[in-house]
């Protein structure tokens, strides 16, 4: 973040991922959560920054290939990083103008085999996981209970209604991204177009698969405990965040100064890869898409933001960062109570 803005602004922006539960949770329980996302955000951003360089694609490769070895749903990191060798070989003039940017230092064949190289070897890693345990999954029937029920489109509308809470707070703290993305109105026309695809899966509150964090019982066990609002297995709720996280989306990409739009279009390509990507785990928890959520929406905030940076309106990021942390104080006490007491 401090590469496309000022350290003070970047940190600001990084606060609410370093205040979440997820975060700060594995951090306390030593889970593999953490390492997994220091290696596929790290190649992710690589991809973002480093299009042009070839030793950059050559470590977004390696940080790929690490993410995939500690959580194997992370292969879509290495789409980025392939992408930004793409972008410095020969055949970047065959990408569409969104996506393209400024020509790089060098355009050379060597960037696109080393981009290539940053895709295969991770899917080789894999590919040896899955020889080894005969699928993707390890041979275990609780896992494989709760892990392989089948591609889920649920998974992408939590995906974006996620995107609602995390990506609102960075848009309102652009001053005029609101109203501006109203004025434009292809951001409306997208939520709407996302409200309405969001009705097509089941999205009411129904453990082991689709529970677990606070955002599924605030938009779905809750209003369906207290007014009975599922509908159809379907909650409104969630249905209005995914609208809701469109539109934030859009407007963030609308926000970034033309020169930067292709950097926030990679952005928001990558996170339709890991919800595609991620959508393959029949599980939607929280956990596995608050983090990306938070970053890319932090990322585009930072893309938004000119420089010299001009100063966003803090209050906003500020609070949302409180709010993490109270969730976190909560849940993690609530966790170590049950575990003490299990004791």
């Amino acid at each position: 973040l401090s590469r496309l803005t000022d350290p003070w602004t970047a940190a600001l922006l990084a606060l609410p991922l370093m205040c979440s539960q997820y975060l700060l949770g594995s951090s306390v329980w030593l889970t593999t959560d953490n390492a997994g996302w220091l290696f596929a955000l790290g190649a992710m951003g690589i991809g973002i920054l480093g299009a042009g360089s070839a030793r950059a694609a050559a470590l977004g490769g390696v940080l790929a290939t690490l993410a995939v070895l500690v959580r194997q749903v992370h292969l879509w990191s290495a789409a980025p990083v392939a992408f930004a060798g793409l972008l410095a070989s020969p055949l970047r003039r065959f990408v569409p103008g969104a996506a393209r940017g400024g020509d790089p230092a060098e355009i050379r064949w060597s960037s696109l085999a080393i981009g290539a190289a940053a895709l295969s070897a991770p899917a080789v890693v894999l590919a040896a996981f899955a020889l080894a345990w005969g699928g993707l999954l390890p041979p275990d029937q609780d896992i494989a209970r709760r892990h392989a029920q089948g591609f889920t489109a649920t998974g992408a509308v939590f995906s974006i209604a996620m995107m609602a809470v995390a990506g609102s707070p960075y848009l309102l703290a652009l001053r005029g991204g609101v109203a501006g993305a109203a004025r434009a109105g292809w951001p409306v026309a997208i939520a709407i177009g996302a409200g309405a695809l969001a009705l097509v899966p089941p999205t009411g509150f129904s453990p082991p698969l689709r529970a677990y964090g606070w955002l599924w019982v605030a938009a779905s066990d809750l209003p369906d405990r207290l007014a009975g609002a599922t509908i159809a297995d379907r909650a409104p709720a969630m249905v209005l965040l995914a609208a809701i996280g469109a539109f934030a989306l859009a407007a963030l990409w609308r926000a970034a100064p033309s020169h930067r739009r292709p950097l926030a279009s990679i952005t928001i390509l990558t996170w339709l890869g890991f919800t595609i990507a991620q959508s393959a785990n029949s599980a939607v928890w929280q956990r596995y898409y608050e983090p990306m959520a938070i970053f890319t929406a932090a990322v585009l905030a930072a893309l938004a933001l000119p420089k010299p940076p001009t100063r966003p309106r803090s209050a906003f990021v500020a609070a949302f960062a409180a709010f993490q942390l109270l969730v976190t104080a909560v849940f993690l006490h609530i966790g170590v109570a049950r575990w003490l007491l299990a004791r």
